[in-house]
């Protein structure tokens, strides 16, 4: 595994980490200080990966992270955060430990991440009217809306120029509404379409562009749906009982078993 691989697991590993302590321990804030601080400690030592601690005690202080992704190199963080009560994109230099707002708008701007050989960014947005998919530069303010087909944008995941979006396909007076996933270019007018019926929510690619996971709800219930796209084939293991709420790659790696 090269370094810049291996930093980029450890990197993800203790972010995971501490955001599921926050996640546990925030509804006791009385121990929240002093949890995270001996969790960090304890994290960080473990991992000799000093230069993480600024970030990880950054979120821990702001509060409210919703998503985090990695540069190829290991050294970015995208950090989808709500410093001031209204969520933006930032970068975080893990060499130089600044960090940089990347979007700057009055409504919604979430789940960013890296496209283009880490030289822009895909995330939602609400800046024109209802949940969209947006590209920008990492330093440019500029904005392009990437999809005109559907409704309702809500969840995406990119592996360099290719992005996976859920969007609904049509409003439901008295049922479910219909979510399908498709998989678009950033560098050409391609298009396709992933799934047929059902909610089909929160895309995930794997490191490699053939596999994308996600997540299928029918009724109460759901299942993890893995899509092979080179085979043209997807499959569903479902849950017995329970629903699936949010998935990562991270815990379906070998070095986690």
């Amino acid at each position: 595994m090269s370094d810049a691989q291996q930093r980029k697991d450890q990197t993800h590993l203790l972010l995971t980490m501490t955001l599921i302590v926050l996640e546990t321990v925030w509804t006791n804030s009385s121990f929240l200080s002093s949890l995270t601080f001996i969790f960090l400690k304890c994290t960080i030592s473990s991992f000799k990966a000093l230069n993480v601690s600024t970030v990880l005690c950054f979120t821990c202080n702001l509060f409210l992270s919703f998503s985090i992704k990695i540069s190829k190199d290991g050294t970015k963080l995208l950090l989808t955060m709500a410093p001031k009560d209204q969520t933006d994109i930032y970068l975080y230099d893990l060499n130089t430990r600044k960090i940089n707002k990347i979007t700057d708008y009055s409504g919604i701007d979430v789940n960013g991440n890296f496209i283009d050989d880490d030289k822009r960014i895909a995330f939602v947005s609400d800046r024109l009217g209802s949940p969209d998919i947006f590209a920008q530069g990492i330093y440019d303010k500029s904005f392009e809306k990437l999809v005109y087909h559907g409704k309702n944008k809500n969840s995406i995941s990119t592996y360099d120029n290719y992005i996976v979006y859920s969007s609904r396909e049509a409003d439901s007076e008295f049922g479910r509404n219909t979510f399908n996933l498709y998989l678009i270019s950033t560098k050409t007018d391609y298009l396709r379409q992933l799934t047929a019926t059902g909610e089909n929510l929160y895309p995930r690619f794997a490191k490699d562009p053939d596999t994308i996971m996600f997540i299928k709800q029918f009724g109460n219930q759901s299942a993890l749906g893995i899509i092979r796209l080179n085979a043209n084939k997807t499959y569903h293991f479902q849950l017995k009982t329970g629903k699936l709420q949010s998935i990562d790659w991270w815990f379906f790696k070998k070095s986690m078993l």
